[in-house]
């Protein structure tokens, strides 16, 4: 792993470093870690997070424990929010990570193949070729994340997946296609989204990011 961006003082507090991982399973793979000041309170819940998803209830039955909830010191999007100076963000990030590390592999490896594409600039027809930086604003980490969020939550069949792939003779193969798949499932959703111009947050369902695609 070598160091890809590192922090600039002139940002103030709230930055992040980037790094490219170059391994045997993922070659040239790009590890962002926000540095984000926040404020734990041990035991507190916000009350509009939605905590009977199934995917929460078997992380919460799982041998890993949750992290608790925190506020993170950065203010919510003016365009989206009213009267956003009076309030900060909810951090979920190490919740989601638990849960998607919770998820099958084939699921992590379809969402690590779109950040690859999506980084690759490999979508000329979403973005003009000459406004490189504007792809990550079309298609963002946080829609992906949610989208596969919604897709785990909502598939009945991975036991049945895991275990199936277990007796398949060529697993290699089979596990390259179920990656694929999910691939595919996330895009759907996130297409389906884009129609309906409204993205469901995930933690906090009645929130709906409406003009994210406007």
């Amino acid at each position: 792993m070598y160091c890809r961006k590192y922090l600039r003082i002139d940002k103030g507090s709230i930055d992040n470093l980037a790094f490219r991982w170059v391994g045997n399973v993922y070659n040239d793979l790009l590890v962002e870690v926000d540095i984000v000041p926040r404020f734990v309170f041990p035991g507190w819940v916000p009350q509009k997070i939605d905590l009977k998803s199934t995917l929460y209830k078997n992380a919460i039955n799982s041998q890993e424990p949750l992290p608790p909830f925190a506020v993170v010191v950065k203010t919510p999007d003016g365009r989206y929010v009213k009267d956003w100076q009076h309030y900060f963000r909810i951090d979920v990030a190490r919740l989601e990570s638990i849960l998607i590390r919770g998820a099958p592999e084939s699921a992590r490896k379809g969402f690590i193949l779109l950040k690859a594409l999506r980084d690759s600039l490999y979508l000329p027809q979403i973005y003009d070729e000459k406004m490189d930086d504007w792809v990550r604003s079309f298609l963002t980490t946080y829609m992906l994340k949610t989208c596969l969020l919604h897709e785990l939550n909502e598939d009945e069949e991975i036991d049945e997946i895991q275990e199936s792939r277990e007796t398949r003779t060529d697993e290699k193969l089979a596990h390259r296609r179920e990656a694929i798949s999910w691939a595919f499932k996330i895009m759907k959703r996130l297409h389906l989204s884009v129609r309906k111009s409204e993205l469901v947050s995930f933690f906090v369902s009645i929130f709906l990011s409406t003009k994210v695609f406007k």
